[in-house]
């Protein structure tokens, strides 16, 4: 893997702003999705079907590829799939076939995420809410029936989920770095790219009210970030590097964990 220090972070993604009562506006749309990504997602609803049948309630997509901003062997494809009845093998071993079908005949495509819910599960608010509010703001619904079009749209000020889980995920992350002996290389990998996301999305929404925008972009969640609170701008940079560029280096993440207390501990920019 390529040093994340040495490696360029492309200016991708943009915010959406909120409408005029306040709420966040979802910028996916069906006509977005371009090729070469809508053969892709074509075969995607087709392995869906094939695997779940009548109990597929649901998919979407959510992320670059429903927004049309994807960009070739740089984005990947996020999907959720909803179901009505337990599926009658396990739901790992046949999501892990329809990743790998679409990976091996669409190289382009990072990767595939496919999270596979129950339809209890969603609708379950003690449960789920997080996922409803990313299927709402950010998702496209591309197979059976739209569930977010019975879900209100949440204001700007609702938008603080990443915030509220980052005392828990830095926590976490310094469990699992002061374990002995500490994680192999490729979950130092995943660990770092997942906890430093968090940390660049919830320096995002500690300003977003003052933006009136909404993203989850990381480039974008950098930039409004830096201008609100500049002092910390150089920082979070190196965050944002290894969030785009993730590599198991313990004092480059530790250094992180440090910038992610400093967004817990800063008063919201408005």
């Amino acid at each position: 893997m390529a040093d994340s220090a040495s490696t360029p972070i492309l200016r991708i993604g943009e915010a959406t702003p909120v409408s005029e009562q306040g709420t966040l506006v979802n910028p996916c749309r069906a006509d977005l999705v371009f090729a070469p990504w809508r053969e892709a997602v074509d075969m995607l609803v087709r392995l869906c079907r094939s695997a779940w049948g009548e109990s597929l309630h649901s998919l979407y997509l959510r992320g670059s590829v429903p927004r049309g901003t994807a960009v070739e062997h740089r984005s990947d494809i996020d999907t959720v799939c909803v179901l009505t009845a337990p599926p009658s093998s396990p739901v790992a071993t046949q999501a892990a076939h329809i990743t790998r079908a679409i990976r091996l005949h669409y190289p382009f495509c990072v990767a595939v995420d496919l999270r596979v819910i129950a339809y209890q599960a969603l609708m379950d608010p003690y449960r789920s809410a997080n996922l409803r509010f990313l299927l709402k703001t950010q998702g496209l619904c591309i197979e059976g029936d739209d569930l977010t079009a019975r879900w209100a749209p949440p204001t700007l000020s609702e938008a603080r989920m990443t915030l509220r889980a980052l005392p828990s995920a830095l926590a976490a992350t310094r469990t699992s770095l002061a374990q002995q002996p500490g994680p192999p290389e490729a979950a130092g990998i995943s660990l770092c790219g997942w906890v430093t996301k968090k940390i660049v999305r919830a320096g995002f929404e500690r300003v977003a009210e003052r933006e009136r925008t909404y993203t989850r972009d990381l480039y974008p969640c950098w930039e409004a970030f830096a201008r609100h609170t500049p002092q910390m701008a150089q920082p979070m940079y190196e965050v944002l590097a290894l969030a785009v560029n993730p590599c198991f280096d313990t004092a480059r993440i530790r250094d992180a964990l440090l910038v992610g207390d400093w967004v817990v501990q800063m008063q919201d920019a408005v």
